[in-house]
């Protein structure tokens, strides 16, 4: 029997060609075998990240809350602190109102001794 009209298919070329291709052969499905492994473990990884990420948003809502409730917590403390600021402040301008008022009681009460002082002796 001869192929393309030339060589038969007992011909030590052509069992070397037949030769070739088997191994071709195997290495193609080995080679196959390994992707098909490679994408079965790459679906594996891209499964559990995803079912990983699906826990995520599912917690989300549950963040959101504790987030919320901090931000809350958070705005009621600088309210406070605010507010506190603010009496602090209140309270070093009446001590020190306070201070200049004494001040000016002492000088007023000296001025007025002294011109009782001056006008018994005149």
């Amino acid at each position: 029997q001869l192929i393309d009209g030339n060589v038969a298919a007992g011909h030590p070329i052509m069992k070397e060609a037949n030769d070739q291709i088997e191994k071709l052969r195997s290495s193609i499905l080995e080679i196959l075998k390994n992707i098909r492994s490679s994408i079965t473990a790459s679906i594996s990884s891209s499964k559990g990240k995803s079912k990983q990420s699906e826990t995520q948003l599912q917690a989300l809502p549950e963040k959101v809350k504790e987030q919320l409730q901090m931000l809350r917590e958070l705005e009621t403390l600088q309210g406070l602190y605010k507010l506190l600021r603010e009496e602090r402040e209140k309270q070093a301008i009446t001590k020190s109102a306070n201070v200049s008022n004494s001040d000016i009681i002492n000088i007023e009460k000296e001025l007025a001794r002294i011109n009782v002082k001056c006008n018994s002796g005149v």
